[in-house]
């Protein structure tokens, strides 16, 4: 059985702390989205290219922040 993991915060630049990491640790699981895979648990500049990545990918507006759509 595969344990579900959710976000549950809006996230941004500048954002940090434990669901920060978390977002991180899932983005860090493909290199093409994020090949620099650090887990800091702040939000800068790598992790929002990161997301911007994963939004194009996923064929989300790309706006480098974490709101409903992306966490879904």
């Amino acid at each position: 059985m595969r344990e579900e993991i959710k976000l549950t915060k809006r996230l941004g630049k500048g954002d940090e702390g434990d669901e920060v990491s978390l977002l991180q640790k899932l983005l860090a699981t493909d290199p093409e989205i994020y090949p620099e895979g650090k887990v800091t648990g702040f939000y800068g500049a790598l992790t929002e290219k990161a997301v911007k990545r994963f939004q194009e990918k996923t064929g989300l507006e790309s706006v480098g922040r974490v709101g409903p759509k992306t966490r879904e």
